[in-house]
């Protein structure tokens, strides 16, 4: 069993996604005020409905939370263990340990060049080490895989690497014509001397036939797979792009502006923005030049939002300086496309000679202009100079509407976490508009924890980031469980809304949601669903893109407490260790069989993770799902409030076939979906109440009871008891909401309008360090003035197991791939 050391919530929320890597940054707004925690119910309240429980709704606004990694763009040392093996076949390697290192201090000058001087590549080369001669040359591939290779490799090379000092391992096979495959940004679990590790890893081959410099070129597009960059063009199809076939040249400038993995290009001072209806004269420098603020070195010609054109100028120097062609290169970006192939070169002829059926080697020269008639868009290249080129452009796309909802991940469409900041709960178990998770009243997060088999408020934010206003807006919500990744189980429609959004605004709808969960009698169902939510903006008219159109979340929120309440006697059982067991499903996305690997990243220290899935290959069949279970246990020095933080990642190994060429195939591990794991240490509470009956009015005096001294609302919040009520022939409670005081004491009072049974039961939706719970179910007499619990062999009124089943934790999702945080890092 792997075993992983980590830091934890007593709130555990496991958040799921399915999704491709969308590269997109975003500003996230200022907060509209929100101030729920001033509300001030009356603990005196007539019978209402649910949904008579509400505030002023006004705007708000979800705070982001920043994950251990790709919160922002790779800045400083990347450090790499690089291991040099052979094969028992074949003794003799092409290069020495010397000239292995001399090719990674070249490596070091070419991302140091291409990072513009924000990275730079630290390493340590070992080797030769001679593979077992189980691992020959002829059996690779048949029987043992890359991996198997890779990990062979960091156990040869453990005697003499401290791996707790490397972020990466790059394993160098001898003389082997091995093209490469990498971890794409997924960490891979090493098991060493020093202890487990997670790391970004890649395998290069020494390629013999292959020029020296193209062999340093496909070693920097392996390294900066493991930064985190996919391909940029479908079938490697660019000469001009480090990330498709440029070995080695410069990173395209769409690789460098990937939020959260490079951010390494000025786009505000170093960039114009050609917008729709702008155009003129532009001199456009060479991208290898380290140039001063003010000059521009790229155009960014929109259409849309995740539509558009790039221009930039390649010179053969510098990083460029192996490029077949040089001249200005156009490239269209279309992010509705898969994450690896957004990219698409426009080349300056029909056809070349060297690759006749393809357009992707040759750059424009002055006197020749590019005209797209679909969106009236013009690039002419007017002159050159050993500065650059000047480019006219004119840009008469029409203008339109692009709704949006954001992305799950930090930045959005990066992992992790699995999370939406446009999708968020409103329960009534603690009132409406008032959120178990929030920052100054505003929700985060998911907001409030769902409740099972009432109805909840799911909400989401969309935005209008176009033109033009778009009227009459469709936004759709679907829900699916159990919580998994990768799944293709039917969505289940819930409800529909329409809305107007504003070019430039954003509107915030909501539907009534009623998550069905089966509950015995007396499980409030609090903390019980575990599923996923989906949001789908309909296509608007003079919407051009829909790629940001739809988002999901998965969120399986658990509660972690430190020991045991027995029953309702107060009696508490304190526990040696405190284990939450989360239970999730991966499924096989793809009709064929595959290979999934499983594997946590980004873990809080200070817990203990453990699963027997963490870090390996699971085979599946095609579309099969598979359950699956891990571990987490706090650490001794884990405090109450303390929280924690870990992204699960499910992907698959895809290979590429560049040109079509199948001796040409390389593999990469490609992410297609996650659950986020998050939580807090909360003290259990247990919530007792005792009804009374006088003069037309039934008393409810209660108290929420926790196992410490402490002080219970520490921020003057979470105060809140919900009481649900019914008459013995209604089928539909009542609710009412009052305060506790600072001991955690609370009274309520209903009239009576019929006399005969009542039942009356009360619900805490918790806090950051208080444990969700609820009171048993108490029936009371009003004639005999009698009190007994519902769990006496007396039978219940008809419908009260109908709606006891109460409270539940409920996953979002949208068609958009988002995510929300539920706290503040």
């Amino acid at each position: 069993m792997l075993k992983k050391t980590h830091p934890l919530f007593l709130i555990l929320i496991l958040i799921v996604s399915n999704f491709n890597l969308v590269n997109d940054n975003f500003v996230l707004g200022s907060s509209d005020s929100r101030n729920s925690n001033t509300k001030n119910p009356s603990s005196y309240l007539q019978s209402r409905s649910l949904e008579d429980l509400e505030l002023e709704v006004t705007a708000q606004e979800q705070k982001p939370v920043t994950p251990i990694l790709f919160s922002k763009g790779h800045s400083g040392p990347q450090r790499y263990a690089v291991i040099c093996v052979k094969f028992y076949d074949i003794p003799i390697p092409r290069w020495s340990i010397p000239e292995i290192e001399e090719i990674m201090s070249i490596e070091n000058d070419l991302w140091q060049n291409i990072s513009n001087h924000k990275i730079s590549i630290d390493y340590q080369v070992v080797g030769w080490y001679t593979l077992d001669p189980d691992m020959n040359s002829t059996n690779f591939g048949v029987d043992y895989g890359t991996w198997d290779l890779f990990h062979a490799a960091v156990a040869l090379g453990d005697p003499t690497i401290d791996y707790s000092q490397f972020g990466y391992v790059l394993v160098w096979i001898g003389n082997f014509f091995y093209r490469g495959l990498s971890s794409l940004g997924v960490r891979v679990e090493l098991e060493t001397n020093e202890g487990d590790f997670d790391v970004a890893g890649c395998t290069v081959g020494e390629n013999p036939g292959e020029s020296y410099y193209t062999v340093i070129g496909r070693t920097a597009h392996e390294i900066g797979h493991t930064l985190g960059l996919q391909h940029t063009h479908y079938g490697y199809r660019s000469d001009y792009s480090l990330m498709a076939w440029g070995f080695p040249s410069d990173l395209n400038i769409y690789s460098q502006l990937i939020a959260g993995v490079t951010d390494w290009f000025d786009d505000v001072n170093n960039q114009e923005v050609i917008s729709t209806g702008d155009g003129g004269y532009y001199m456009v420098r060479p991208r290898y030049y380290d140039i001063p603020s003010g000059d521009i070195q790229s155009l960014k010609v929109e259409v849309s939002d995740s539509k558009y054109f790039m221009v930039e100028v390649v010179k053969q120097w510098g990083e460029d300086k192996w490029c077949s062609d040089e001249g200005v290169y156009i490239y269209f970006v279309d992010k509705e496309q898969k994450n690896y192939r957004e990219c698409m070169d426009i080349d300056a002829t029909p056809a070349t000679s060297t690759f006749p059926d393809d357009q992707w080697d040759v750059l424009w020269q002055v006197g020749q202009s590019y005209h797209n008639a679909t969106y009236d868009i013009t690039i002419e290249v007017i002159d050159s100079s050993p500065a650059g080129f000047e480019v006219y452009v004119s840009n008469s796309a029409d203008f339109v509407s692009d709704l949006m909802i954001k992305e799950w991940g930090d930045p959005p469409g990066h992992t992790p976490p699995y999370e939406s900041y446009d999708i968020w709960v409103d329960s009534p178990a603690n009132m409406y508009d008032y959120y178990r998770h929030n920052i100054g009243g505003v929700p985060i997060g998911i907001g409030d924890d769902p409740w099972a088999n009432h109805e909840n408020r799911l909400y989401a934010r969309i935005h209008n980031i176009g033109d033009l206003d778009a009227k009459d807006v469709v936004v759709r919500f679907y829900e699916r469980n159990p919580i998994a990744a990768g799944v293709t189980n039917p969505w289940e429609f819930i409800n529909e809304t329409q809305v107007d959004v504003d070019a430039g605004d954003k509107e915030e709808v909501y539907v009534l949601w009623k998550p069905e969960v089966a509950s015995g009698s007396g499980d409030s169902g609090l903390m019980k669903v575990h599923g996923c939510v989906k949001v789908v903006i309909e296509q608007n008219n003079f919407e051009i893109d829909i790629a940001n159109n739809q988002a999901q979340e998965n969120i399986d929120f658990f509660e972690i407490i430190p020991g045991t309440w027995v029953g309702h006697s107060k009696e508490y059982i304190a526990k040696a260790a405190n284990t939450i067991i989360g239970n999730f499903q991966v499924g096989n996305p793809f009709s064929r069989p595959e290979d999934i690997y499983i594997n946590l990243v980004d873990e809080t220290p200070g817990w203990e993770i453990s699963g027997g899935a963490i870090g390996k290959f699971t085979a599946f069949e095609a579309e099969e799902i598979k359950s699956f279970s891990i571990e987490i246990t706090p650490g001794p020095e884990v405090e109450f409030g303390d929280e924690f933080e870990a992204h699960l990642v499910t992907g698959y190994i895809h290979y590429d076939i560049p040109f079509g060429n199948e001796s040409l195939v390389e593999g990469h591990l490609v992410p297609f979906g996650g659950i986020s794991f998050e939580g807090a240490l909360v003290h259990p509470t247990v919530v007792d109440i005792t009804p009374s009956y006088d003069n037309g009015v039934v008393t409810v005096e209660g108290e929420l009871t926790v196992d410490a001294a402490i002080t219970l609302f520490p921020d003057g919040g979470h105060k809140y008891i919900l009481l649900e009520y019914a008459y013995e022939t209604d089928r539909t409670p009542s609710y009412g909401s009052t305060e506790m005081d600072a001991d955690g004491r609370f009274t309520f009072n209903f009239d009576v309008t019929k006399q005969g049974n009542y039942s009356v039961r009360a619900y805490y939706a918790g806090s950051p360090i208080l444990q969700a719970s609820a009171s048993p179910t108490l029936m009371i007499d009003t004639v005999a003035g009698t009190v007994w619990t519902s769990s006496s062999p007396t039978a219940l009124f008809p419908g009260f197991s109908y709606y006891l089943a109460v409270g539940t934790i409920v996953t979002i999702t949208m068609t958009v791939i988002l995510k929300k945080k539920k706290r503040m890092r």
